[in-house]
């Protein structure tokens, strides 16, 4: 609608969604996106684009980017609240590459609680690639974990924290927690 709404000390910009009810099947889904900055600071730190999805079950997704002066997308975050397959995550992203060629990263962040029958954890993990004018690069990775199954061969994120793991320390279900730094 390009609609800015200023609440208190935050502004909201570019306001939008909508609502859609199956009768049929009993269904809803309640869509509401836009950006979001701190009065007065629209072009140098925003959430832009953030967003937020409520559907029948209930089932909350929402997201957001970290938007840096207009150009940088700093930081990009995911969450999931599924009630009927009891499970919650938050995961968050950052590719960045302040200086085209020089410094390169990679970092991501996941919390997980899974409460599925058939697939029970809890998991925190965090991990960050690093490239100095492609001479140096370095990994770097940290994972706690009770009852995740199958870490290393996972399809989902977290086997991204397993990969450089040794594999006599990994098994078909990780308990404990894992601390990797290497340069390759």
């Amino acid at each position: 609608m390009g609609t800015v709404i200023p609440v208190g000390i935050i502004t909201i910009n570019r306001v939008g969604g909508g609502f859609n009810y199956n009768s049929a099947e009993k269904k809803f889904k309640i869509d509401i996106n836009g950006g979001l900055s701190f009065t007065g600071t629209s072009t140098l730190v925003k959430l832009d684009p953030i967003g937020l999805t409520v559907e029948s079950g209930p089932v909350i997704k929402g997201y957001a980017t970290v938007q840096v002066a207009e150009y940088l997308n700093l930081a990009h975050a995911d969450l999931v609240l599924d009630i009927p397959n009891q499970y919650f995550t938050v995961a968050v992203t950052s590719d960045i590459e302040p200086i085209k060629g020089l410094v390169k990263a990679h970092i991501q962040g996941d919390l997980v609680i899974s409460g599925k029958s058939t697939d029970k954890y809890v998991f925190l993990g965090c991990g960050m690639d690093l490239s100095l004018l492609g001479l140096i690069n370095a990994r770097a990775d940290y994972a706690m974990a009770i009852g995740l199954k199958n870490p290393r061969t996972r399809t989902d994120r977290l086997s991204y924290y397993f990969a450089n793991a040794a594999p006599e320390y990994i098994n078909t279900e990780f308990s404990g927690y894992i601390s990797i730094v290497r340069q390759r």
